[in-house]
């Protein structure tokens, strides 16, 4: 997923407010941050999981406000968060890589957003191996500890009036574990160094 909207964030207020006091609180808060902050807000949109979407002038802007908790008035106080990071976001840890090899998958149908979608039931597509081979595509998965990898996958397309779908088998071609990368490098010892000149 391309990252293109860093400078919106969404604004929790605390208590929450209202829906139907949107109009009203868009305006006091875009008034507020200008003669609080000197920072003019772009727009305050409706947000479903939030009090608003509230759109900076850029991601700098943004980020001087996601820590902390700011005081609004002498009943409300602010939070914000990044607007992928809401309270609908779910962290998965992807522990486990696959090499999936996918036979008679449709030729039309070969590029990212196809191979992506195919394999969206149980992991996330890394990378697959373009070829001149028609019968068969080789994709790198990332997978939860828990995912299964399915026996094939159903890959469709709606051509009006009618839609086309294919089976796809799926192979499992090689699969191990994530070795994460270390943070840093070790500790040295308290002993003395040894140049070995």
């Amino acid at each position: 997923m391309e990252s293109y909207n860093e400078d919106i964030a969404i604004n929790y207020f605390i208590p929450e407010v209202n829906k139907d006091d949107f109009g009203p609180m868009s305006h006091a808060l875009k008034d507020f941050f200008a003669r609080s902050y000197e920072v003019h807000l772009d727009e305050v949109l409706p947000c479903p999981i939030g009090d608003a979407y509230v759109c900076f002038h850029s991601p700098v802007e943004r980020e001087r406000f996601l820590d902390g908790t700011i005081r609004f008035d002498s009943h409300y106080q602010l939070h914000f968060a990044k607007h992928d990071e809401g309270c609908n976001a779910k962290i998965q840890h992807m522990n486990r890589e696959a090499w999936v090899m996918l036979m008679c998958f449709p030729e039309d149908a070969k590029n990212n957003n196809a191979f992506r979608k195919a394999v969206a039931g149980f992991g996330l597509l890394r990378y697959w191996h373009d070829t001149n081979n028609h019968a068969r595509i080789v994709v790198k998965v990332n997978l939860k500890e828990d995912s299964v990898i399915p026996h094939g996958v159903v890959v469709s397309d709606v051509l009006p009036p009618r839609a086309c779908s294919w089976t796809c088998p799926f192979f499992v071609v090689r699969r191990k574990p994530v070795t994460p990368l270390d943070s840093e490098d070790p500790v040295p010892p308290n002993d003395p160094v040894e140049t070995g000149f």
